[in-house]
C-alpha cells in the first residue's frame, strides 16, 4: 500500500539556508543563488529551482523529476 505525500512548492530567498547548501552538496553541484524555489516532500525540503539561473538541485536519493518540472512550470508562472 502507498501512501499520499504531503507535497509543498515555496518561494524563498537564499540567506544561506543550510537546507539549500546540504542538497547541493548532495547533488555535487553549487546551491544557486537569490530568490528560489523549494519542493518539500513530508517537510522535508529535497529540490531547489534557481528562478534567476533556472538551475535545479536535488537529493539524488530521492524521486525528484516530477518534482523538478513542478518547480520549473511554477517558476514559468511566476516570471510570465
Amino acid at each position: 500500500m502507498t501512501t499520499a505525500a504531503d507535497i509543498r512548492i515555496a518561494s524563498f530567498f537564499d540567506e544561506g539556508n543550510g537546507e539549500t547548501r546540504r542538497l547541493a552538496a548532495l547533488d555535487s553541484s553549487l546551491p544557486p543563488r537569490g530568490e528560489l524555489l523549494g519542493a518539500s516532500v513530508d517537510g522535508k525540503l529535497v529540490a531547489v529551482l534557481g528562478l534567476e539561473s533556472g538551475e535545479l538541485v536535488a537529493d539524488p536519493f530521492t524521486r525528484t523529476a516530477e518534482l523538478g518540472e513542478l518547480l520549473r512550470i511554477r517558476a514559468a508562472q511566476l516570471t510570465a
